[in-house]
């Protein structure tokens, strides 16, 4: 199975690559980021309850009468708006933080693919097709042959191309 043989081979060769990819990952220390990212949404949790038991207080206010309903108006939307501001601000941090856990788990998967590409030959077909297919998106193989009756003529060069994910 020549084809075989060359394709596992230049898989193989991407060993390194995962390699580099994984140092540069860990290099990437995230812990400081995350600790900022943590203490921020902390300080807008802080910052949303205190804006809604100041909605809370409006309303209080409003039914005792000590403001008018104009005035209730005017500062309800006024804390609405911070309010929506702080959640804005506290899905970007969730998001952020999402990513620097999706960092985690892409160093997980490439350590994964580090260790299955080291015990390549060993896998069952079907378990390395299934990893091959994780980053290989086509094999173009090709004979270069032409139809022809001509049985003297030399074998053509066979030819194989990978189209990686």
């Amino acid at each position: 199975m020549p084809v075989e043989k060359y394709v596992l081979q230049k898989v193989k060769e991407r060993k390194t690559d995962f390699e580099k990819a994984l140092v540069k990952m860990k290099i990437m220390d995230t812990s400081e980021e995350e600790t900022k990212l943590l203490t921020q949404k902390e300080s807008l949790e802080k910052q949303l309850e205190k804006f809604d038991n100041r909605q809370k207080n409006l309303k209080i206010m409003r039914m005792d009468g000590e403001i008018t309903k104009i005035d209730f108006l005017e500062l309800s939307k006024e804390n609405e708006e911070k309010i929506n501001q702080v959640k804005q601000q506290m899905e970007l941090i969730k998001i952020q933080l999402e990513n620097l856990n999706n960092t985690d788990e892409q160093q997980q998967r490439l350590e994964q693919s580090i260790e299955t590409l080291s015990r390549l030959e060993i896998l069952e077909p079907q378990e390395c097709n299934t990893f091959l297919k994780t980053f290989i998106k086509k094999i173009w193989f090709s004979t270069n042959a032409i139809t022809n009756y001509n049985t003297k003529k030399d074998t053509p060069e066979v030819t194989i191309e990978i189209e990686w994910l």
